[in-house]
């Protein structure tokens, strides 16, 4: 089986990423225990869950991470991605429940499958007649994500977090001359000038080229109107911005991207409250942990029920679940240490099997002295109080290693 047949559908993500999944992805399933891979890749639903959302005072936060597919997917099986289908569910949920006054969509994502985006981002924008409705991200926002969360009512990202990579592209593999080396003949046999463009297992031709690029720029045009509506761009302002730049804090504020700079505290100040209220009380019984957390016992409860439907036949099929967990685990937080541009380091961690510890010192090495800097005032309090802001921080460090 190609994996290739998977990928080649249009995507909207973050430039470079989609050749770290591919083959990132390729190699888990190619591995001896393939079947057993795939079989786990079936029961991806399962371990996924039924998303919901949480609730903080009067505000709901659904959250959207990692890839972006339409159904629950291989991403949501390594739970770094979302589904567009259970986000929609979830914003739904939200807006007939007459308890929520605010919707905040917190989003970290580099993009993903064009399924399912056009749809949520429609359901989004309506939405704004009924709720307000914000997105924000410290992370990334771009590409599909930015579909998503440009819908939004305001949109906000922190100082070092990126917003745009607004395009859509196509990857395709050619494996017919690999297949005659290795002694492999496969014959596509099609009815239909332009089917099975781009199929690995043909030669590329000009018609398969014009067809795919025909379908990537319908769905890039899908994308530009969305923004222009969602932002209320002039045609030449969307295509400025429309080119797949990404843009960082202040850069994506004056492009029209978003609509300022912020941080969680400020977008649901209530968040702050509820966990300082939190370490007050003790937990005694499930009443307790219902009254304080009910979006959480919603989250597990659901989770609990997957769980009991998938089958573990025997002590095989549990290591194998535990294998899987553990390498999750260890991806997620590969992609969590790692710096924007890192995106073939990173898949070198992946296959290497390297520990987050040992490959946060790699990640360092090769981040610029601005990327530290960005992601040390981002996540210390302390720096943050002593400087105003990151540029100031930033021209401080590199002041002291002139010296």
């Amino acid at each position: 089986m190609h994996n290739n047949l998977f990928f080649a559908r249009p995507w909207v993500v973050k430039q470079g990423l989609l050749s770290v999944l591919t083959d990132a992805f390729s190699s888990e399933l190619t591995e001896t225990n393939n079947e057993n891979n795939l079989s786990a890749g079936k029961k991806a639903s399962s371990f996924g869950g039924v998303k919901t959302y949480d609730v903080v005072g009067d505000t709901a936060l659904i959250p959207i991470f990692g890839v972006i597919s339409k159904r629950p997917s291989i991403f949501s099986f390594f739970q770094f991605g979302s589904s567009a289908m259970e986000i929609a569910a979830s914003f739904r949920a939200a807006l007939q429940d007459k308890k929520i006054k605010k919707i905040v969509l917190l989003i970290d994502s580099p993009g993903g499958s064009v399924d399912g985006v056009a749809e949520l981002s429609d359901l989004i924008y309506a939405g704004r007649k009924s709720k307000e409705i914000i997105a924000f991200s410290d992370g990334q926002m771009t590409s599909a994500a930015y579909w998503i969360g440009s819908a939004a009512s305001k949109v906000y990202i922190t100082t070092s977090a990126e917003a745009g990579s607004i395009g859509v592209y196509s990857v395709t593999t050619d494996w017919h001359v690999a297949n005659h080396k290795a002694g492999i003949t496969r014959e596509v046999i099609k009815a239909g000038r332009y089917k099975a463009a781009g199929h690995p297992d043909k030669p590329f031709s000009e018609d398969d080229r014009v067809q795919i690029q025909a379908e990537v720029q319908t769905f890039y045009n899908l994308f530009i109107d969305a923004v222009k509506r969602n932002r209320n761009l002039t045609d030449e302002k969307a295509g400025a911005v429309g080119d797949g730049r990404t843009y960082i804090g202040k850069a994506a504020v004056q492009n029209g991207l978003v609509d300022g700079l912020s941080t969680m505290e400020k977008i649901a100040p209530e968040m702050s409250e509820s966990l300082d209220q939190e370490t007050t009380f003790a937990v005694k019984t499930e009443n307790d942990v219902r009254a304080h957390f009910p979006g959480l016992v919603v989250s597990i409860e659901k989770q609990a029920a997957s769980s009991l439907r998938i089958d573990l036949q025997n002590e095989t099929d549990q290591k194998i679940k535990q294998a899987v967990i553990k390498e999750r685990e260890r991806t997620m937080q590969l992609f969590q240490l790692a710096y924007p541009g890192q995106d073939v380091l990173v898949k070198e961690c992946i296959k290497s099997g390297i520990s987050p510890d040992l490959a946060r010192d790699q990640f360092d090495a090769g981040a610029s002295l601005e990327q530290k800097c960005k992601r040390k005032y981002a996540t210390d309090a302390k720096i943050r109080q002593e400087f105003s802001t990151v540029e100031s921080y930033i021209g401080y460090m590199k002041h002291s290693v002139k010296k």
